[in-house]
C-alpha cells in the first residue's frame, strides 16, 4: 500500500502505547511511489527496448511510425534517458516500420507538367531526362521506377521526356544521278 508523499506511514510508539510525558515518538513519512530513472532505450530493436524498460519496472508503450531509420528499431522515446518517473509508468517508443511507400503511378503518355503534378501529389521526386522519340515534344515516353512498383515516399522518379522525333537536314541533290542519291540513305533521308 502506497502512500502519498508527506503522510505518515508509520509511528514508534505505536498508537494508544502509553509512555512518560515529554518522550519521543518517532515517525516515518512516505516519499510518495518509488521513482526510476528512464533507461536509454534509442536505437535499440523492439525486443531489447521492451526488456530494458521491464527491467526498470517500467511499462513499454510501441508506437509505429514511419522513418528513414532501420525496421524495428526505436527512433524515440518518451519520456526521455536519465529522467525520474514513478516505478511502472509508461514509457512511450517510436518504432520505425521503415519509409512510407506509395504505388507509382503510370504516367507514360502523359504530357511532363500533368505527369510531374500527379507523382509530386503522391509524394514522390521528379527527375526529368529529355531524349528524341517518337512520341510528341513533351511527352512522357518512359518512367523509372515503373508503374504500379512500391517506392518509398520521396523518393525519385526518372521520366523520359520527348524532344519530338529526330530530325535531319535534307542535302539537296537535284541533279544528282540516282546512284548518288542513294549513298546518302545512310544519312537517314
Amino acid at each position: 500500500l502506497f502512500r502519498s508523499a508527506g503522510e505518515v506511514v508509520e509511528q514508534n510508539p505505536t498508537p494508544n502505547d502509553c509512555v512518560a510525558r515529554g518522550s519521543t515518538v518517532t515517525i516515518f513519512v512516505s516519499s510518495g511511489k518509488p521513482k526510476v530513472s528512464v533507461p536509454a532505450v534509442k536505437d535499440f530493436t523492439l525486443d531489447q527496448a521492451v526488456s530494458a524498460l521491464t527491467n526498470a519496472g517500467l511499462v513499454a508503450d510501441p508506437h509505429e511510425i514511419n522513418s528513414t531509420g532501420t525496421p524495428g528499431t526505436v527512433m524515440a522515446q518518451d519520456p526521455p534517458s536519465g529522467q525520474q518517473v514513478v516505478k511502472g509508468s509508461k514509457v512511450r517508443i517510436n518504432v520505425s516500420q521503415g519509409p512510407k511507400t506509395a504505388l507509382v503511378p503510370d504516367v507514360v503518355g502523359s504530357d511532363f507538367a500533368t505527369a510531374a503534378a500527379a507523382l509530386k501529389n503522391d509524394g514522390f521526386v521528379v527527375i526529368r531526362q529529355d531524349g528524341s522519340s517518337d512520341q510528341p515534344a513533351e511527352s512522357v515516353y518512359a518512367q523509372d521506377p515503373p508503374a504500379g512498383s512500391k517506392a518509398a515516399t520521396g523518393s525519385g522518379v526518372t521520366l523520359s521526356v520527348s524532344t519530338g522525333p529526330a530530325v535531319a537536314t535534307v542535302p539537296d541533290v537535284t541533279g544528282l544521278d540516282r546512284k548518288s542519291t542513294r549513298l546518302n540513305s545512310s544519312h537517314g533521308y
